[in-house]
């Protein structure tokens, strides 16, 4: 076993994987869908150098959610470059899971979770504008 240079972040495994996804920004739905795609990473590889490609069908079942909400919500992260699409097909998407932009990810200042309704997942996946 090896220990990381002074200073430098240990290895992504998948317990730190799921608790960036866990503690990011993102609604639920989204989370979900992120943790589908990483259940179906190859085990023997870190969760950041991996690929998968669960369906619509998987990936809606895992968020509780229609096929045209986890296909909006897988959307959004394809958008936010948070899910890398390496290859597309019908109704699955070969994606990669990018967790360097998942943890630097911040929701706009205007967003707000107060209310809960009136707060779309849509409006936490803008990129803050730079200053």
């Amino acid at each position: 076993m090896t220990d990381a240079p002074a200073g430098a972040a240990p290895p992504l495994n998948r317990g730190r994987a799921a608790d960036l996804i866990g503690r990011s920004p993102l609604s639920a739905h989204q989370k979900l869908i992120l943790l589908a795609y990483m259940s179906h990473l190859p085990s023997e590889r870190p969760p950041d150098a991996g690929v998968a490609w669960p369906g619509l069908e998987t990936l809606s079942a895992w968020a509780s959610c229609s096929r045209s909400t986890a296909q909006a919500a897988r959307a959004e992260l394809l958008t936010a470059g948070i899910l890398v699409a390496v290859e597309r097909g019908d109704t699955s998407m070969k994606c990669r899971l990018d967790f360097a932009r998942l943890a630097s990810w911040e929701p706009p200042a205007s967003s707000s979770r107060r209310g809960g309704a009136g707060v779309r997942h849509r409006t936490l996946l803008r990129q803050p504008s730079s200053p």
